[in-house]
């Protein structure tokens, strides 16, 4: 004999809390800041070495910012 399947849901399975987004650890958070610093330390560098050649950014100072900086352009 079929028996029907019951495919109600038990509410012990669900999860009826929302939970705030848990914050990220002091020493994260100051890791974080330290690669934003440098990040922003080496985009002002660039921009400086652009103004100093000319200001404008061609293909021959893209590949020098390249080869100078150690990061591969474009």
């Amino acid at each position: 004999m079929a028996t029907l399947f019951d495919a109600s849901i038990d509410s012990s399975f669900v999860d009826t809390e929302v939970s705030a987004p848990k914050s990220k650890s002091i020493l994260a958070r100051i890791y974080a800041a330290m690669i934003a610093s440098r990040e922003r330390a080496a985009e002002r560098e660039i921009e400086r070495y652009i103004q100093l050649n000319g200001g404008t950014l061609t293909d021959h100072l893209e590949r020098n910012i390249s080869r100078k900086f150690g990061h591969h352009a474009g």
